[in-house]
């Protein structure tokens, strides 16, 4: 059911000061958030997007890329807890702005400080912050929840996830069959929000409540490697501009893009997520 608990084991790994790529922590076992469904997203779309990797591990940023992340403000990234939970700062290296991750491009910072929600336990209040010893300079970041943005949370929206992760379909029970793809460049899927409701009927033994909200359709989802990536609404603003409004961080579900069976993800708006990342960023 976990999409995302492989990665913490990757973390522990790390942590240790052992090696462990993101294709080797993928295989039996859990399933964790990756794109499928989705396509590649074109050069510079998402300058706010994060790769966290492994700090000195071997081969390039593909080879090290364990979690996505969003950076929130010039000094903070914004992932999922399970992702950073147990990690110590000098383990853990982001990649600012990157959309090939094998590439030289985009902009590397190490770790000042990593602080997980105090009352996290999967999947309920999953988010974390990376505090970055150096700041990402001239990035327009998404735009987090505020008490008069709920609607975009209305069941039927169109939202959109990005990352890194498998692009292939897993079936709850017996992910994937074995079989992973990660791709080098970042992709991207239209998912809609589904109601809470409907989520509980799908996850009947999960705590589905306010700290997580739930989107997803038949083949397209995030999967293994999307963990802490953004769920995103475009909407308009006031002066008639469109923003990116960041409503989750890519969490868990059972398989990925299985009929019946939608993502879940760690709820901005809910309040004491909200100010819990607020005091960071």
């Amino acid at each position: 059911m976990f999409r995302r608990t492989l990665v913490c084991l990757a973390m522990a790994v790390a942590a240790a000061g052992f090696a462990a790529s993101p294709v080797s922590a993928a295989q039996p076992g859990g399933v964790q958030p990756n794109i499928v469904g989705g396509k590649p997203a074109a050069e510079g779309a998402y300058p706010f997007m994060v790769s966290v990797q492994e700090k000195g591990a071997p081969g390039n940023g593909r080879d090290r890329h364990f979690c996505g992340g969003s950076l929130i403000s010039p000094w903070v990234v914004l992932t999922a807890a399970h992702c950073a939970a147990g990690a110590k700062p000098e383990s853990v290296q982001v990649v600012v702005g990157t959309t090939v991750l094998s590439s030289d491009a985009g902009e590397k910072r190490d770790i000042q400080q990593i602080a997980v929600h105090p009352k996290y336990k999967f999947p309920n209040y999953d988010a974390a912050v990376l505090i970055l010893k150096q700041p990402v300079a001239n990035v327009d970041s998404p735009l987090l929840p505020t008490a008069g943005t709920d609607a975009l949370e209305r069941p039927g929206t169109t939202s959109r996830v990005i990352g890194w992760g498998n692009t292939i379909e897993q079936s709850p029970g017996n992910p994937g069959n074995g079989n992973v793809s990660y791709p080098d460049r970042l992709q991207e899927v239209d998912v809609p929000i589904i109601s809470r409701t409907e989520c509980r009927v799908s996850y009947p033994d999960t705590k589905i409540d306010d700290t997580l909200v739930c989107a997803g359709v038949s083949h397209k989802d995030s999967c293994q490697g999307d963990s802490g990536g953004p769920l995103m609404v475009k909407a308009t603003l006031d002066d008639g501009r469109k923003a990116w409004f960041q409503l989750g961080v890519v969490s868990g579900g059972d398989g990925c893009a299985a009929t019946g069976a939608p993502g879940y993800y760690s709820r901005l708006g809910n309040a004491e997520i909200n100010n819990f990342i607020r005091q960071f960023a």
